[in-house]
């Protein structure tokens, strides 16, 4: 029988502008910054923080603690202690590490005196008639999950969206092991805006790709939108209005339904074909570094590829595929089909000469997206393809991409 772990994944549901909600997280907003205002105080004061069983009592006759229930009140509490954790190690990190970081960390700042947060309810603050889930202490507001039960649930939380909210049910999973040892059918992803994947293999089947066009024009809808509602709100000086949030948030809905829908084809496709790993490039500083023209950059920096990347990771992790994330650094520059290794050089055996094609210095021609998705797989199993310098660079590999859709109706 294959191992099991036990995983924590998340089930969202839209909830539309509810007052009572509204209500309940502006006093958490309250709570939030009652208590991020006593740690503050206490680290300027006096170097230290205020923290744990101290903190509650401070707390404990605060009017804003007192209107929450008392689970929902110390999970606000857990959160600004948290935060405060994570500052002072991320300075400790940077003494250790300036390189890291663009500037020095910050103690958390306070939520913006007119705005909500979020509201934790854990399961025995949550009902269950037939199959739904009812929190009475938020006025019996109802759920209904597709995938989560009472059974496995372990909480809720509710995030303000600012026109309206995410029910967040956290439950929990048995999903199979990832196998130990050297994966050996592995898969290589490359992330791009033309192809928001291009996806190879080293299984002798064709490289995949799923074009960019319905992210590329969800994102130029909302930023033309967008140019439009600040033209008009500058006229009335007002900073923001609920028509741009909710454009925002309908867009954030739209991509990730679309991430959803592409990771789990990718998932499927790598079940029937058996892979083991799958290589994903990454970039932390994707934002910061990217330099592809004006118009270029504005597309790729509003996609959020690591809402798709985190969607994809979960999905292959729940039917035991391995995932692992490299650097891109050089990978598309570097000529797969030379076998050369993947660095940085003063000159490269191969050049890309239009924007999709890439050619080696034996004069082959392949897709420039899926040479560097080749160079992301070799970067993490070097030896996962069949080498022969002298003859044909690399055997059994295709050198351009069919797309998903094509790939999945004839599998």
């Amino acid at each position: 029988m294959t191992d099991q772990v036990r995983v924590i994944r998340t089930e969202r549901i839209w909830l539309k502008s509810n007052p009572i909600l509204g209500h309940l997280c502006h006093i958490s907003k309250n709570l939030f910054n009652e208590t991020n205002y006593l740690v503050r105080q206490s680290y300027f004061t006096s170097g230290k923080r205020i923290k744990g069983i101290d903190l509650r009592n401070n707390l404990q006759d605060s009017l804003n603690f007192r209107s929450l229930p008392q689970v929902t009140a110390l999970k606000i509490i857990a959160v600004v202690e948290e935060a405060w954790k994570s500052f002072f190690a991320a300075v400790a990190d940077w003494k250790r590490h300036p390189e890291k970081y663009f500037k020095q960390p910050r103690p958390p700042r306070y939520k913006d005196k007119a705005g909500e947060f979020l509201l934790w309810y854990s399961k025995a603050q949550i009902k269950s008639i037939a199959d739904l889930l009812v929190i009475p202490q938020a006025s019996n507001l109802t759920l209904k999950p597709r995938i989560a039960s009472y059974q496995t649930m372990l909480g809720i939380r509710i995030i303000p969206q600012g026109v309206g909210y995410i029910a967040e049910i956290l439950y929990a999973k048995y999903v199979p092991a990832i196998p130990k040892g050297k994966p050996t059918r592995v898969v290589g992803i490359d992330l791009g805006l033309t192809n928001l994947i291009t996806m190879v293999n080293n299984i002798g089947k064709e490289p995949i790709a799923v074009k960019g066009g319905v992210v590329k024009s969800i994102n130029q809808y909302y930023n033309k939108e967008r140019v439009h509602l600040h033209s008009i709100y500058s006229r009335q000086e007002i900073g923001n209005g609920d028509k741009l949030r909710k454009l925002t948030a309908k867009r954030k809905r739209k991509l990730r339904n679309h991430f959803h829908e592409v990771s789990s084809s990718v998932t499927r496709w790598c079940q029937q074909h058996s892979i083991d790993a799958v290589v994903i490039g990454h970039n932390k500083l994707w934002k910061q570094h990217i330099n592809l023209g004006k118009r270029v950059n504005q597309n790729f920096v509003s996609i959020p590829f690591d809402w798709f990347l985190n969607q994809l990771k979960y999905k292959l992790n729940d039917v035991g595929i391995r995932v692992i994330c490299v650097n891109e650094s050089y990978t598309s520059k570097c000529s797969f089909l030379d076998v050369e290794s993947i660095s940085q050089k003063p000159t490269y055996k191969g050049e890309r000469i239009t924007r999709g094609l890439y050619l080696s210095s034996q004069g082959r021609i392949i897709n420039s997206d899926v040479n560097g998705g080749y160079n992301i797989l070799k970067k993490a199993v070097p030896n996962a393809f069949s080498m022969n310098e002298t003859v044909d660079g690399i055997e059994g590999v295709w050198l351009h991409p069919v797309r998903l859709k094509q790939t999945l109706a004839t599998s």
